[in-house]
């Protein structure tokens, strides 16, 4: 089996991370995946007014597993599947925040398979599920202290990421959207660097316990990941940590991650 990648970013910066765990691949099929910052995908109704532009997006990409962000519910997830034409697709998302509103707080990160998804995690530095309640189950993001990596001053409104098992491909998937920007770069993005900092190190952590779990399995890390590879970095080398105004070195450049 092989795996083609594709990444659409018409309104955001979408990319992939490849962790193969075997170079022996089988024979029987390929298997398309992508991801989309769907953008603003609030609602229902804001879906069906795009619903050309989302049956182009199906028809012409045909994905078999596809990694969204900017979605608010798993309801609008499973609306803009539909307007895709990805019929009898199963869905996953996450709740950070809840209940669902029409709003940019609000954005979940999904993924959407052909394939029968076996497991659900959502990774959230501010957990709050109801164990109650409908949706995934649930796991703190905890600061990587023998890392000196501590958690950000403020997480209110921080995204985490979903972690999803597929078995029938051998795959698990972890969907990613960072903090942006918000078009600062340098000292004025510290803050918010510092917060994707956080997560793409939980991230880097899940990943190297999936390669000790299923070591055979292949590992992708995909979604809007809010930093180019041309945009101006805060530090020059992974191994140096670009601010120690805390005391600590944890390492990362608070960039990349």
């Amino acid at each position: 089996m092989s795996f083609n990648f594709g990444r659409i970013a018409r309104h955001g910066v979408s990319a992939f991370v490849l962790i193969c765990a075997s170079a022996t691949w089988a024979t029987a099929e390929d298997v398309r995946i992508a991801a989309w910052n769907l953008h603003e995908g609030f609602t229902i109704e804001s879906v069906a007014a795009r619903k050309d532009e989302l049956a182009e997006f199906g028809g012409s990409i045909r994905p078999d597993v596809l990694v969204l962000e900017e979605v608010v519910g798993g309801h609008v997830v499973e609306a803009a599947a539909a307007a895709m034409g990805l019929s009898g697709y199963h869905t996953a998302c996450s709740d950070f925040t809840h209940p669902d509103q029409p709003d940019f707080g609000h954005f979940e990160v999904a993924v959407v398979s052909k394939y029968p998804i076996t497991q659900v995690i959502e990774y959230d530095p501010t957990p709050d599920r109801d164990p109650t309640s409908a949706g995934p189950e649930e796991l703190p993001i905890l600061p990587l202290r023998k890392l000196g990596l501590a958690a950000p001053v403020e997480p209110a409104g921080l995204r985490g990421f979903l972690w999803v098992r597929i078995d029938a491909l051998k795959l698990t998937v972890i969907g990613v959207h960072l903090k942006s920007s918000r078009g600062s770069d340098g000292e004025a993005d510290k803050d918010n660097a510092e917060r994707r900092e956080f997560v793409a190190a939980a991230v880097a952590e899940c990943v190297a316990q999936d390669r000790r779990l299923f070591p055979d399995y292949t590992c992708i890390v995909a979604g809007d990941f809010n930093v180019g590879h041309s945009d101006r970095k805060n530090g020059v080398d992974l191994r140096h940590d670009a601010y120690d105004l805390s005391g600590l070195n944890d390492g990362y450049d608070e960039t990349h991650a």
